[in-house]
């Protein structure tokens, strides 16, 4: 469902199902494993199909928690439907997004 892999110090966090009210327990569950030092994180959201108000509020708690920590967080590969539910809310705004993964992890080195 979620899981993480590390791309030097970068954290990726690979979502491979919705993330709503069912899923965000696990989510948190999967980034919590990733919230040590200064984290750095990329959300890689291609393979979210749904991302409800549960969800949106998640990653916004993710990103406040992260900048108590000093870190970051960043989302790529954004498709359309969480696309349409990040600028509708204007959260989308809140957040740095990058077309790919590959992108959003260079990003860090900047």
């Amino acid at each position: 469902m979620f899981r993480t892999e590390r791309q030097g110090t970068v954290e990726v966090v690979i979502c491979g199902a919705p993330l709503n009210r069912e899923n965000v327990a696990a989510f948190n569950s999967t980034v919590t494993s990733c919230l040590s030092g200064q984290p750095k994180l990329v959300l890689d959201l291609g393979n979210v199909a749904l991302l409800d108000g549960e969800g949106l509020e998640t990653l916004l708690d993710l990103q406040d928690e992260l900048e108590l920590l000093g870190g970051m967080v960043k989302i790529a590969a954004v498709g359309n439907v969480c696309e349409d539910a990040l600028k509708v809310t204007g959260i989308g705004d809140r957040f740095e997004s990058f077309d790919t993964v590959k992108a959003a992890v260079g990003s860090f080195s900047r």
